[in-house]
């Protein structure tokens, strides 16, 4: 799929601050992909209803420390969105995997990286280790 010629959403559950600024700023070079940014669990799991994300991108220190819920409110109820959760460490890494992840990067990862990863995401590439 060409993410450029059908358009995506983005979704970034994260607090306010660096990583999600660089996140926005790594979407937003993207073309045709269109970004929603939402602060907590409660306001992600209302946005994967009213804005149909292709893929959500999870800080793994979302207020009120509830990532792996929004991992698991994803599966049960939009199964077909992809999922990234930037994780601090590799046991975190590992818990977003068993939790339904498509992919659990470190955070620190190089932008590179993680750029094809999210690209990877919204072109519905299969799930793969971190």
């Amino acid at each position: 799929m060409d993410i450029n010629a059908v358009g995506s959403i983005a979704l970034i559950a994260a607090g306010q601050g660096d990583l999600r600024d660089a996140l926005r700023a790594m979407l937003h070079s993207m073309p045709g992909v269109s970004v929603v940014e939402v602060d907590d669990t409660a306001s992600a799991i209302a946005a994967l209803a009213s804005e149909h994300p292709d893929v959500v991108l999870i800080d793994s220190a979302l207020p009120g420390n509830h990532s792996m819920e929004l991992i698991r409110a994803i599966q049960l109820q939009r199964p077909r969105i992809r999922c990234a959760i930037l994780v601090d460490n590799v046991w975190q890494q590992a818990a977003a995997m068993r939790a339904g992840a498509d992919r659990a990067p470190l955070k620190g990862e190089p932008a590179p990286r993680l750029f094809l990863q999210v690209e990877q995401l919204l072109g519905g590439a299969q799930p793969a280790a971190a």
